[in-house]
């Protein structure tokens, strides 16, 4: 997502916005993610499930997920977001594909 330019009305002062470097923010891996929403918010809650390592007939009661990040998304963006990850998601798809990217 971009952040993309609304139409602006007589009142609005039009600043551009730019993503800084990434390459110094911490990379977390993600096997899980648990979606809720509540008080007009989205929470996406990102985790981890290790499979612990265990003898053949050792079964555990249960495994956890570990929470790697949680993220509070108001409604609005939260149909920005997902709109992006339709979209790079059939840009991944196209690319598996051999299909050229209009990028």
């Amino acid at each position: 997502m971009d952040g993309g330019v609304n139409k602006p009305n007589d009142d609005t002062v039009l600043i551009p916005v730019k993503w800084k470097d990434a390459k110094d923010t911490q990379t977390r891996y993600a096997n899980h993610l648990m979606v809720t929403h509540a008080g007009g918010e989205f929470y996406l809650v990102f985790g981890e499930l290790f499979f612990p390592a265990m003898a053949q007939d050792e079964k555990p009661e249960y495994v956890e997920i570990v929470p790697v990040a949680r993220i509070a998304i108001s409604p609005d963006n939260m149909i920005r977001f997902s709109e992006a990850i339709r979209q790079n998601i059939e840009k991944f798809h196209n690319h598996q594909d051999g299909v050229k990217d209009d990028d």
